[in-house]
């Protein structure tokens, strides 16, 4: 178990810095995917600065989340299973999964303003972002909660001869 727990955690680490170069590329990749056009024009666009605005905030809380769950499997690495820096780990990964949602939410709306069939916008994979992520982040909560609980009975526990 080990072994596969130190894989993983260099794993986390190696997407990790993925994420953080890919979030950093992203308004260079924006501007190649569309096209090149003059860079007042571009920035000028709702499209181009919605789509940026999420796609650094989707990148940025994914970043964020992979780092929780390095920290987590750093711990996991130690044998420290159930301690209270696991339930922190999981409570913060929870944000990122609400911040992901909102930014999902508000592609959604700035792109139903931007269209004139905005049931279009319904259909676009954005709109599943916004309760899958809010619903990972319920669950994240309550794996914290759990966590935080069993950590406690842990300590308790230790304290009984």
């Amino acid at each position: 178990m080990p072994k596969l727990t130190k894989f993983l955690f260099w794993l986390f680490t190696l997407i990790f810095g993925l994420a953080i170069l890919a979030t950093l590329a992203t308004p260079y990749l924006l501007v190649i995917r569309a096209g090149l056009p003059p860079a007042d024009e571009i920035l000028l666009t709702s499209r181009y600065l919605s789509s940026l605005v999420f796609y650094l905030l989707c990148g940025g809380s994914a970043s964020f989340i992979l780092w929780q769950a390095r920290g987590i499997l750093r711990n996991l690495t130690r044998g420290e299973v159930f301690i209270v820096a696991n339930a922190r780990f999981v409570g913060r990964g929870s944000w990122g999964c609400f911040v992901i949602s909102a930014a999902a939410l508000y592609r959604v709306i700035s792109h139903a303003l931007d269209y004139e069939k905005w049931t279009y916008v319904l259909m676009e994979y954005n709109t599943l972002f916004v309760p899958v992520f809010a619903v990972a982040g319920l669950l994240c909560l309550v794996v914290a909660s759990l966590f935080e609980s069993a950590a406690r009975l842990k300590q308790d526990n230790d304290l009984v001869i």
